[in-house]
């Protein structure tokens, strides 16, 4: 009672459950046919789709050792039948609505028996038993059959189809058989008051009102469990599946009964809290939806019933506010307790909630969790010694079915079926171990928050930290960054047909060098401006710079000069290194030295005490304010980036390095420094040329380049068949791509790097070397002098396939960013893992996990996530499936006004319908975006997809809503729109699904097409179809038909029509 004496919601709603138990279930008359319940009903809708049926089985069976009296157990088996309707009972259809029908029970059940070799045989044999479809029109649902090895060894199997029979019926059913099997005197079994069909009536006159309206207010903007999985969710599961069961430590079990007890709670809300845990942390989430079986047995005159009553209830924890395991224990019981409360059919709540639907995902929850207690009823037959035969689960229902298995001995075990077409074994087992390990940490210390619980084993997290990262090895001197190590003969660079030789081009950095310190003041720590593009004048500039002293910052030449102003103000620039043409628009105050003009005689580099921690560059990268942040660069950062690309990609005089990058872009410290570094050749061209990819592709064949260092928006637009004979090391980085661009490039003789890193790091500072064939472009691992973590929100490691944010630390990171302290401190943090103490780590920002082989996989950024009615969406996943379409260059995913827009560059003219279809069958409903079709995507100056150059997608709809435009259209509309009473009017692009139907609604969409339109139409058709195609198929369906017809005869069709007439099968 609150204070004012008045019930509670959760309470009221308890007495009123009770209140109406105290009514009977009336019993319904049995002259027809009869309603199903519910349950049934969503049950009857998935068995119309046809596929995957199998997950529905009920399949149990015993060997059976000494002497087996088959009459007795064909009697006994018959009396169960006769006492219970479910197991006799049909399922029909009249206009898309399901009914069931009774039989009478037979004068003698069917009880086959199958002589069977050896155990390999008897396996088949069970298998084969266990996925046969039962026809649920024609009946029977329930089968028994008798395999024989020898005179007193059998097996007794036994399958039910899941319509009609849930866990607790089979306990039921083990009952019964062991009580009447060879029974002296007939057993005294419960008398069957009522049987399942007056149950589903009975189901059916309840109130519900007020009980849906509390899921539509609870479940509103509830989020999807974001588990990553191992392989992309497919459009339309199979159901495959598998079982990893894994023992948890003993103590466990007695450790979570005990807190039970202590707390008032149940083991299964004590395990909830260890799973809802354990889940967060996986997702990152702090909302957690999970569903869990209800035994549905809410009446006494039920529970000795056989029937479908069990019923799947949305249990939506909280793990918000960081509680302890103790309030998580308690907010888990307060979960179930308003579950149990507020419980209706699940097929209702589905509807009043309307989730995202489609047949790869099933609605609300995607993970269900379950406690198996100890002490259930086995099979005991007389004079028998009888055995469970252990079923291999070949098939799943959800995601992952997890459920706690309480052993004889007090033990637990965690059981997880799992759909073999996401995860693999390997993963579940991980998942199945480390909620053994939350909870025992949580029965431990009850008062530990549950960030603090950790998911890794100390053995992991030395593997992660250390194992998995690179020795730390000798830095180079800072001198190295502006080491050119060609002979003074040898090309430096090649522009537009010009050669400059190492000796021009020290010799003018030199005499530019002196010019800065003596005339300009430039030493340790002054910037200096450099506003040139790619050319001759850019690596004199930047050389003469870094032999002064000073650091360069790069400014954009394609920028307007209100930007110029910024920069230099920002980072306190009095000199600008530049040209005539450029130098009109700089500031007042910053001089201007133009490279073009200026007589830079040949001379020798000054002597200059340069220090690691010396300012090399600042470069500055977009901020989320709306203004650019500088990043401060030292030389021992890009001392050691140069040093090691020189050797990982093994650079040597006689390479020829293609300088592709913006100067502002840092990849253009690798283009410039590690190529003079190793001796190399710079081979460069103007912007236009370089943005052009016939010119590019012609600029690599003649200048016969070995090394590149590309973006994948790039790569994408070039020619993969152009001969490129001398192109030997192809680097590749600065955005995701799909794995078919990097097999495209990949040679006999060309090596193809994945590349990571942001300016904070230092250019890169991972590497992948991929090879053709993998499913992903991996991040790899981290370079020399260099570690990676993967850590949740509390900074610990996240073991491996557990996204986490990356932490990039070693000699790479920046001293932080300009005149931003804040910031500085926010995204250079602390270092808890390294061995140095006051070491720091860069948060990226980017989510990635660590495989089980120690590679790290990209995820995506954090900032990039989508999330639409409560489900969280990566746009790589949509990007990876068209860009697997033959006819697709680039792609790239976003929203706008939430909904998902592709756009896309094709190959040759391709029709959204047609790439529509084509996600359909890749990806899930929700996933399929608006296609918008351009001639090529907008790129930055650095090569990358410039997202706000992107044209406008209009309002919800990509283009102006199309109405039906044919007769067939508009009668499927017409059909829609009598179902969907107070849905919008359809569109060409609508989808029934998304106007608001349902699944038993999508069946009456299906009849209706037949008796009206004379179309037999697949149910899985109309899940995938919008009204355009919807219609499309049902033309073709009835061209179909009238084709065949046309080729009968007058005799034929007066058969056939008196056929149909009787209802006969054609």
């Amino acid at each position: 009672m609150s204070e004012t004496g008045e019930l509670s919601p959760v309470k009221r709603a308890l007495l009123e459950q009770r209140l109406r138990r105290g009514r009977a279930i009336p019993p319904v008359p049995r002259g027809g046919p009869l309603r199903l319940s519910h349950q049934q009903e969503g049950l009857w809708f998935l068995h119309q789709l046809g596929a995957g049926q199998e997950v529905y089985h009920i399949p149990a069976a015993w060997r059976l050792r000494g002497p087996l009296d088959l009459a007795a157990l064909r009697a006994a088996l018959g009396t169960v039948i006769g006492r219970h309707e479910a197991l006799r009972t049909r399922f029909g259809g009249d206009g898309g609505r399901p009914y069931q029908i009774i039989d009478p029970p037979p004068a003698e059940p069917e009880l086959p028996v199958v002589p069977v070799a050896d155990e390999r045989e008897l396996a088949a044999a069970l298998g084969a038993e266990a996925v046969r479809a039962f026809d649920l029109t024609a009946g029977p649902v329930f089968r028994a059959l008798v395999l024989r090895l020898g005179e007193q060894d059998h097996v007794l199997a036994v399958t039910v189809h899941h319509i009609v029979a849930d866990g607790l019926s089979l306990e039921v059913l083990v009952t019964e058989l062991s009580r009447l099997y060879r029974a002296s005197a007939p057993p005294a079994l419960p008398r069957l008051v009522v049987q399942p069909a007056d149950v589903a009536a009975w189901q059916r006159s309840q109130p519900i009102g007020s009980r849906l309206q509390h899921w539509r207010e609870h479940l509103a903007g509830a989020s999807t469990l974001d588990l990553l999985p191992d392989r992309p969710r497919p459009a339309e599961r199979t159901g495959a599946g598998a079982t990893v069961t894994v023992r948890l430590p003993d103590g466990l079990g007695p450790a979570a009964r005990e807190l039970a007890r202590t707390e008032r709670a149940s083991l299964f809300e004590v395990l909830l809290a260890a799973l809802t845990a354990t889940l967060s942390r996986y997702a990152r989430q702090d909302d957690i939806v999970l569903g869990s079986v209800l035994g549905g047995r809410s009446r006494a005159e039920m529970e000795p019933l056989i029937g479908y009553f069990a019923d799947p209830a949305v249990l939506r924890v909280s793990t918000a506010g960081n509680p302890t395991f103790r309030r998580l224990v308690a907010r888990s019981g307060a979960t179930l307790r308003d579950a149990m409360a507020h419980h209706v059919p699940f097929t209702l709540v589905v509807d009043a909630v309307r989730p995202e639907r489609d047949p790869g995902r099933n609605p609300l929850f995607q993970v269900s969790f379950s406690l198996q207690s100890a002490g259930r009823p086995g099979l005991d037959l007389a004079g028998l010694r009888v055995e469970p035969v252990p079923y291999a689960t070949t098939h799943a229902r959800f995601d992952l079915s997890i459920a706690a298995v309480e052993g004889d001995d007090g033990s637990l075990s965690i059981s997880i079926e799992h759909s073999t077409e996401l995860f693999d074994a390997g993963t579940v087992r991980l998942l199945a171990e480390r909620i053994g390990l939350v909870l025992a940490q949580g029965l431990a210390d009850p008062d530990v928050r549950i960030t603090a619980l950790t998911l890794v084993t100390p053995a992991e997290a030395e593997r992660m930290l250390e194992d998995w990262n690179p020795a730390p090895g000798p830095a180079p001197e800072p001198a190295m960054l502006g080491t050119c190590g060609g002979r003074p003969g040898d090309p430096a660079l090649v522009f537009e047909g010009r050669t400059v030789t190492y000796r021009r081009l020290s010799g003018r950095a030199a005499a530019l060098a002196r010019l800065l310190r003596d005339s300009y003041g430039v030493t340790a720590d002054t910037v200096v401006g450099v506003l040139l593009d790619r050319g001759a004048d850019l690596p004199v500039a930047q050389l003469g710079v870094l032999w002064a002293g000073g650091a360069w910052m790069p400014l954009d030449v394609s920028h307007p000069p209100r930007r110029w102003e910024w920069q230099c103000a920002d980072a306190g620039v009095r000199v600008v290194l530049t040209t005539r043409a450029a130098a009109a628009g700089l500031p007042a105050g910053v001089t201007a030295l133009c490279l073009d003009e200026l007589d830079l005689p040949a001379a020798t580099r000054p002597v200059v005490a340069t220090r690691p921690d010396h300012l090399a560059y600042v470069m500055y990268t977009s901020g989320s304010t709306g203004r650019p942040k500088g990043v401060l660069v030292p030389h021992r950062g890009a001392a050691d980036f140069v040093a090691s690309s020189r050797e990982l990609f093994r650079m040597v005089p006689g390479d020829r390095v293609l300088q592709f990058a913006n100067p502002c872009f840092d990849v253009s410290v690798f283009d410039v420094f590690a190529t003079l570094a190793a001796g190399a050749t710079m081979v460069g061209a103007p912007r236009e040329v370089l943005l052009d990819p016939d010119a590019l592709t012609g600029l690599l064949r003649e200048e016969r380049v070995t090394v590149a260092h590309l973006p994948p928006a790039v790569l994408a637009r070039l020619d993969h068949t152009a001969d490129l004979p001398d192109l030997r090391m192809l680097i590749v980085g600065g955005e995701a791509y799909p794995a078919a661009l990097a097999d495209r490039w990949c040679r006999p003789g060309r090596e193809f790097h994945n590349s990571y890193g942001p300016t904070e790091t230092t250019v890169d500072c991972l590497d992948h070397r991929h090879r053709p064939g993998s499913a992903t472009v991996a991040l790899g691992r981290a370079m020399a002098n260099h570690r990676a973590y993967i850590l949740d929100t509390n900074l610990q490691p996240q073991p491996p396939g557990i996204p986490g944010e990356l932490h990039i630390t070693g000699t790479g990171l920046a001293r932080g960013y300009l005149n931003k302290p804040h910031l500085t401190a926010d995204r250079f943090i602390p270092d808890p893992h390294h061995p140095t103490p006051g070491t720091r780590m860069y948060r990226t920002g980017d989510l990635a996990r660590w495989t089980t082989h120690g590679t790290l996989e990209f995820l995506g950024r954090t900032d990039r996530q989508i999330k639409i009615r409560g489900i969280r969406i990566e746009p790589a996943e949509i990007e990876q499936a068209l860009n697997d379409h033959p006819h697709i260059r680039q792609t790239h995913v976003t929203t706008h006004q939430h909904q998902l827009i592709a756009y896309t560059v094709t190959t040759q003219p391709t029709t959204d319908h047609h790439l529509r279809t084509w996600l359909l069958e890749r990806l899930p409903t929700h996933l399929v975006p608006v296609i918008v079709t351009l001639d090529a995507l907008p790129v930055t100056a650095n090569g990358k997809i410039d997202v706000r150059a992107l044209p406008p997608a209009g309002t919800t709809r990509a283009t102006p809503a199309e109405p039906p435009g044919t007769d067939t259209e508009r009668a499927v509309a017409r059909i829609w729109a009598d179902l969907l009473p107070g849905a919008a009017p359809a569109a060409r692009d609508d989808t029934f699904f998304t106007l608001g139907g349902n699944s038993l609604q999508a069946v009456q969409v299906v009849s209706r097409l037949r008796d009206a339109l004379g179309a037999h139409v697949d149910l899985r058709t109309l899940y995938a179809a919008d009204l355009r195609a919807l219609a499309a198929e049902v033309d073709d369906a009835r061209s179909r038909i009238e084709t065949e017809l046309a080729g009968l005869s007058e005799e034929e069709l007066d058969r056939l029509l008196a056929a149909e007439t009787l209802g006969e099968d054609r």
